[in-house]
C-alpha cells in the first residue's frame, strides 16, 4: 500500500468537485463519512482508478482499509461527479445481508455519488452475480462442496470480471468466469460469438442463468494468452497464424443490427482528456484528434471486428491453435483498426513490461507487413489508424493512476503524434 501519490490533474472549472477526488484529503473526509454513517472506521485509503471526461463526469475508484464491529475489512469505494447527473439504479433489499454493509449507494450533494462495490449505478446484475449461493442456485449444478467467488477486474459503470470456484464431489474442480455487463454489451457478446462460431477461432460459449440480468458465463479458454507467452519469454506461434486470426475475423459479416462504434466522436473526447491532462500540449493534441477523427469518420464500417483487439485477447492453444476472449465491444467495424490496435499494444507492452524486453517490438515488426498485405492495406492507412489506437492507450497510465502518469502520457502521446506524420507522409 505505500506507493507515491499520484499527481493532481489540473483544475476543471466546468466540473469543480473533479479535483477533491484526486486529493487524499479530501478523498477521504467524503469516503470516511460515508463509511462512518455505515458503523465503519476509514483506516486507509489508495485512489487506483480513474475514469474522466472533463467538463462532464469524473468516477475514481478506491482501495480502502476499513475496521467494523469485529473486524477489518478490504472495501473497493468509487466516487463520481458529474455536471448532469443520472438516476442511479436502487441497491437489493438484501444488500446488507448478503455483504455485511447497509445503503451501499450514497448521494452528497446533487453533483457527487459515492458507492461501494459490488453495487454499481448502471450494473444492475452485479450484486446477484457477486453473492455465491445466488450464482450457485441459479446455475442450475448439482450442489458442490464449495462454491466460490473471486472479482478479478472492475471498471465503474461500464463492466465487472469475477471468477468462480466450483468444488464439487470427489473433489472435482470446475473454473467459470463472469462477466457483468451493460445490455448492449451483453447482447454484443453473444451476436459476436454465434457470428464466429465455426470458423476456425476457438471461443468459450457464453452462458446466461435464469434471473441473473447482465451475466454472461464463460469456461476458461484452452492455452496461454499472447502476453503471457511475450512476456515469459516462452515459445511463440508464427506471426502468420496471428495474422491469419485476424483475417478470419475480418472475413465473417456482421448480421445483427448493432451500431458501430462512432470512432470519431470517441478520438475526439480521448483528445479533449489528453489536452486538459496535458495543457501544455493542448493544441497540438487537439490538432491531433481532429485530423484522426475525420479520417476515422471517412471509414465506413464493415465486417466483423474484435473492437479491442490485443495479445492479452488472443490465446494459443495445442498446436498454435488461436482463440479470442472478450467480445464485448464486437460488431460491424473496420478491420484495419483492430490490426493497428494490435500493433501499438505491443508497442506499449515492450515499454510497461520489463519482463517481455524487445520481444513485443520484434514480433510486431514481423507482424505488421503480413496485416499490410493480408488486409489489402498501404503504409499510410496503417500508419495514421496506429496513431488513433496509441493516442487512445496514451490515456492508459491515467486511468490507472500511476505515480508517473504525466511523463507516460505524454511519451504515448509522442508515439501518436509521430505515426500520424509518419501516415501523412506515406499518403
Amino acid at each position: 500500500m505505500n506507493r507515491a501519490a499520484p499527481p493532481q490533474p489540473p483544475p476543471d472549472s466546468d466540473l469543480p468537485r473533479a479535483g477533491e477526488l484526486f486529493l487524499p484529503e479530501s478523498a477521504a473526509v467524503a469516503l470516511g463519512g460515508f463509511l462512518d454513517r455505515r458503523g465503519f472506521e476509514l483506516l486507509e485509503l489508495r485512489a487506483v482508478q480513474a475514469v474522466y471526461w472533463p467538463g462532464q463526469s469524473c468516477t475514481v475508484r478506491y482501495r480502502a482499509r476499513a475496521r467494523g464491529r469485529d473486524a477489518e475489512r478490504w472495501l473497493s469505494l468509487c466516487a463520481l461527479t458529474a455536471s448532469r447527473p443520472r438516476s442511479a439504479l436502487p441497491p437489493p433489499d438484501d444488500f446488507e445481508r448478503r455483504f455485511g454493509l447497509p445503503d451501499p449507494v450514497e448521494r452528497q450533494g446533487e453533483d457527487f455519488v459515492v458507492w461501494t462495490y459490488p453495487y454499481d449505478p448502471v450494473l444492475a446484475g452485479l450484486p446477484d452475480a457477486a453473492h455465491g449461493p445466488t450464482v450457485r442456485a441459479a446455475s442450475g449444478l448439482p450442489a458442490p462442496a464449495a462454491f466460490s467467488v473471486t472479482p478479478l477486474r472492475y471498471r465503474p459503470r461500464k463492466r465487472a470480471v469475477l471468477r468462480y470456484m466450483v468444488l464439487g464431489g470427489g473433489g472435482v474442480r470446475e473454473v467459470l468466469y463472469g462477466k457483468v455487463l451493460r445490455d448492449d454489451a451483453l447482447r454484443r457478446t453473444f451476436d459476436a460469438h454465434r457470428a464466429l462460431a465455426g470458423n476456425g477461432i476457438a471461443l468459450s460459449r457464453p452462458r446466461s442463468f435464469d434471473g441473473l440480468d447482465g451475466l454472461a458465463v464463460f469456461s476458461p479458454i484452452a492455452g496461454r494468452s499472447l502476453r503471457e507467452l511475450l512476456v515469459d519469454e516462452a515459445k511463440l506461434p508464427s506471426p502468420r497464424r496471428v495474422a491469419e486470426l485476424l483475417h478470419r475475423v475480418a472475413a465473417v459479416p456482421w448480421r445483427t443490427g448493432a451500431v458501430p462504434r462512432p470512432q470519431d466522436r470517441e478520438v475526439l473526447s480521448v483528445g479533449g482528456l489528453l489536452a486538459h491532462l496535458l495543457p501544455h500540449r493542448s493544441n497540438e493534441i487537439e490538432e491531433a484528434a481532429a485530423d484522426l477523427a475525420e479520417l476515422a469518420g471517412a471509414v465506413a464500417p464493415g465486417p466483423t471486428v474484435h473492437g479491442d483487439l490485443y495479445e492479452g485477447q488472443v490465446f494459443v492453444g495445442e498446436r498454435n491453435g488461436m482463440g479470442l476472449i472478450d467480445l464485448d465491444d464486437a460488431g460491424p467495424g473496420d478491420p484495419l483498426l483492430d490490426a493497428a490496435n494490435f500493433l501499438a499494444h505491443l508497442s506499449v507492452l515492450s515499454a510497461s513490461a520489463p519482463g517481455a524486453r524487445r520481444r513485443p517490438v520484434a514480433y510486431r515488426a514481423l507482424l505488421r507487413p503480413l496485416l499490410l498485405e493480408g488486409l489489402g492495406a498501404s503504409e499510410a492507412d496503417m500508419a495514421w489508424r496506429e496513431a488513433l489506437c496509441m493516442l487512445k492507450l496514451a490515456t492508459g497510465p491515467f486511468r490507472v493512476l500511476s505515480a508517473r502518469w504525466p511523463s507516460r502520457v505524454e511519451a504515448r502521446v509522442d508515439a501518436a503524434i509521430r505515426l500520424l506524420n509518419r501516415g501523412a507522409i506515406a499518403a
